[in-house]
């Protein structure tokens, strides 16, 4: 099997799935691993809030990242034989995130200052914060690109181990969530640094013109409006149910989330090197593209489901296993998010792994933005409208990852970009 994958796809590509399987356990796996312990240290209510402040983060992040980590990824990929349009590349990209780094962290200062629940939670968001930026400053879409993420994965291995022994250490009751997301940044940002420094003895950054920053920004304009509108209905979903109820009922919905969101990350390996491989085939060999495309979707399907039916199957045990006691309301949760890895394997093959490649990024961006204001007015309705609280939002999480799914199909074969037509 591992020769005809060889043969298949190349050698390069074997080692960047390899590489992304060692960052995918720094990623999911050890995050995971720590939810057992966390959810018992720091009780529902804490655990809110800690989330609260991830999500807040989590979009710091997409703002800094910009999209770069699909955009720059695939125009590495495109031109990595090419020295100098590599050099100018990644000083674009380097020179439009300081630009971005520097608007986000005044006006999140100044958003602190306004708003008494951040002030009176100021060290767990501020935490939140450096775990963001560490993220959105990461150079692994250069590694990507260039099919050498094997490069960085032991720094970024070592990081988030130090990080998880550290929580373990250093985080023992309630009011301490703050170093836990303070030890996660101070990992990210360590991980960002090395990879920086790797990348430019591979790559001497060229620097950038104004004019050029501002060009980068625009290019990759909507794969920000595609990472945000994403995030309303991934991460982003704690933050907007803490609107409607109390940051111990987050907790609920947070824990089973976090379960059924590393449960779909699954394919994280594969998907991860499979992007910038189908990027470089779609301009080459597009009818072999097309032939990958397809294999690739129908493996996504079948990890997605078998993990699905796990899930609900087993959500009970899963639970009580890595929740522990005080979460029995996490299960209902759980049951209904079980079917998430089966829809986000769907969607990811369709639109990362083929529509971009192919180029079709305002329809990708414009699927994603109406399943944003689909996932808005379903929230509004099943858990604010009908008070069906954390319920409601699982059930609208899942709906809307079947609307990005029906969405997809029906683009592609409109286009007649359907994969399994070419």
């Amino acid at each position: 099997m591992l020769t005809w994958v060889r043969m298949r796809f190349g050698k390069s590509f074997v080692r960047n799935v390899s590489a992304f399987s060692v960052t995918h356990a720094a990623n999911v796996l050890l995050p995971l691993a720590l939810i057992p312990y966390l959810a018992r240290v720091l009780g529902p209510e804490s655990l809110g809030i800690v989330i609260l402040a991830q999500s807040l983060g989590f979009y710091i992040s997409r703002v800094v990242e910009f999209g770069f980590d699909i955009t720059a990824t695939r125009e590495v990929a495109r031109h990595r034989n090419d020295p100098q349009s590599m050099a100018r590349i990644v000083g674009a990209v380097l020179g439009a995130k300081l630009v971005l780094l520097t608007v986000v962290v005044f006006a999140v200062s100044a958003m602190t200052s306004a708003f008494p629940f951040l002030q009176e939670n100021k060290a767990v968001f501020w935490s939140g914060l450096l775990w963001g930026l560490g993220n959105a400053l990461s150079m692994s879409w250069f590694f990507q690109g260039i099919e050498r993420l094997n490069a960085v994965v032991i720094a970024d291995l070592i990081c988030k181990t130090a990080a998880t022994v550290g929580t373990i250490l250093l985080v023992g009751s309630p009011d301490e969530g703050w170093r836990y997301l303070a030890l996660q940044g101070a990992a990210a940002m360590a991980y960002s640094f090395i990879g920086l420094r790797l990348a430019c003895n591979l790559t001497k950054p060229k620097l950038p013109s104004a004019p050029l920053v501002f060009d980068t920004l625009a290019r990759s304009l909507d794969m920000l409006i595609f990472r945000i509108s994403e995030g309303l209905y991934t991460i982003g979903t704690p933050f907007l149910l803490s609107l409607a109820v109390p940051a111990q009922v987050v907790g609920f919905f947070a824990g089973a989330d976090r379960i059924a969101r590393a449960a779909a990350r699954l394919i994280g390996p594969l998907g991860g090197a499979m992007y910038p491989h189908l990027s470089h085939l779609v301009h080459n060999a597009r009818h072999e593209a097309a032939s990958v495309a397809r294999i690739t979707f129908y493996f996504f399907l079948s990890v997605g489901f078998t993990t699905s039916l796990g899930l609900l199957i087993f959500a009970p045990q899963v639970t009580a296993l890595l929740l522990g006691p005080g979460y029995e309301r996490s299960q209902v949760i759980l049951r209904i998010l079980s079917l998430l890895p089966v829809l986000s394997a769907c969607s990811h093959a369709l639109g990362y792994q083929w529509m971009i490649p192919l180029g079709m990024d305002r329809l990708f961006v414009a699927i994603t933005l109406i399943s944003g204001l689909v996932y808005v007015l379903l929230a509004i309705t099943l858990a604010w409208g009908f008070g069906l609280a954390e319920i409601g939002m699982a059930i609208t999480v899942v709906l809307t990852e079947f609307f990005v799914v029906v969405a997809m199909i029906t683009v592609l074969r409109l286009r007649h970009a359907d994969p399994f037509s070419l």
